[in-house]
C-alpha cells in the first residue's frame, strides 16, 4: 500500500483535483474515495500531506453572546405586556 501511495503522490498531483499540461487540463485519474485513502495512508505514514487548503482560523466567541442575556429578558417582558394586554381586552 505504501509503495502504491508513493507512486501516485509521485505523480503530477497539483492540488489532488488535476494539473495543466501543455494546454490542456488534465482531470486526476483518482476518485475521490482513492484520493482520501492515499492521503489517510500518507499522514499515518507519519509524512506530510502539502495538497490540503489552508484552513482559516476559528472564531473563540460567537456574535450575540454577550447581548443574550438583555434579549432574553426584553422577550419575557414583550410577552408579560401582551398577555396583560390580552387579560384587559377579556375584562372589557
Amino acid at each position: 500500500m505504501e509503495g502504491e501511495a508513493l507512486q501516485v503522490q509521485g505523480r503530477a498531483f497539483e492540488g489532488g483535483v488535476g494539473y495543466w499540461e501543455l494546454g490542456a487540463w488534465k482531470p486526476l485519474s483518482l476518485s475521490a474515495r482513492q484520493r482520501a485513502r492515499l492521503r489517510k495512508e500518507v499522514l499515518l505514514a507519519g509524512e506530510d500531506w502539502p495538497y490540503d487548503p489552508p484552513r482559516k482560523e476559528m472564531r473563540d466567541k460567537r456574535k450575540g453572546t454577550n447581548k443574550m442575556p438583555q434579549m432574553l429578558l426584553d422577550y419575557k417582558k414583550r410577552r408579560w405586556e401582551k398577555k396583560m394586554k390580552a387579560e384587559e381586552t377579556e375584562k372589557d
